[in-house]
């Protein structure tokens, strides 16, 4: 795992037996970038296909972008955006970093990527077919928000004592936790005006769509 990562994946001196607990920077790239998009890819399917069960749907496409809608899209792209351009740096910087490091830190920009545009077609979606909340996406956004929430309190940590091609990442994490923040904030809200019904089923019979509304 040492020559994948810029680091080893579990470090009980860092994490466990310390006043000040870490987790490693391997750990950090794959576990905590991997497990928003493993819920993403197991669930997001099934979010598509009962969304599509929905008696309502918008007269058009153009139609569903609606104001919150728009504004949950244009966060989203934006850390798309975010993470494309990290992965430009690393490529303009290649000979100056390890190989390694460059694979584990591309890897990762690349995972967020990819649960960024399932999450964005999953909100496009439910809007299109007017459904009130979708207990998916409100619950991705929600491991989004807590693993960014610990590679967020290492950069804020590290990010003046590292002026390489660490420092970009930092400042990359240190922009997005935010708009994560406030991406995960718009999924409380809903501007459809259809009845209270969620895929055919009574809304008040979801557990994880109530905690959403």
């Amino acid at each position: 795992m040492d020559k994948f990562c810029d680091s080893i994946l579990w470090d009980t001196n860092l994490t466990w037996y310390t006043t000040d607990p870490y987790f490693s920077p391997c750990f950090e790239k794959t576990v905590l970038t991997f497990c928003p998009l493993t819920f993403a890819l197991l669930f997001g399917f099934i979010d598509i296909l009962n969304i599509s069960k929905s008696h309502f749907k918008r007269k058009s496409f153009l139609s569903s972008f609606v104001p919150l809608m728009i504004m949950k899209c244009g966060l989203t792209s934006t850390l798309i955006i975010l993470q494309l351009t990290q992965i430009v740096i690393f490529k303009v910087n290649l000979d100056n970093m390890p190989t390694e490091y460059f694979t584990i830190d591309f890897l990762a920009a690349s995972l967020l990527i990819l649960g960024y545009i399932i999450a964005l077609i999953l909100s496009i979606f439910t809007n299109y077919y007017k459904v009130k909340s979708s207990g998916v996406q409100f619950f991705y956004w929600l491991l989004t928000v807590l693993t960014q929430a610990i590679l967020f309190r290492t950069s804020w940590e590290n990010y003046h004592s590292d002026h390489d091609y660490k420092g970009i990442i930092y400042l990359m994490r240190l922009i997005s936790f935010p708009l994560i923040v406030f991406r995960f904030i718009l999924e409380w809200f809903d501007e459809n005006m259809c009845k209270k019904r969620t895929y055919g089923v009574k809304l008040e019979s979801l557990l994880w769509v109530k905690l959403s509304t």
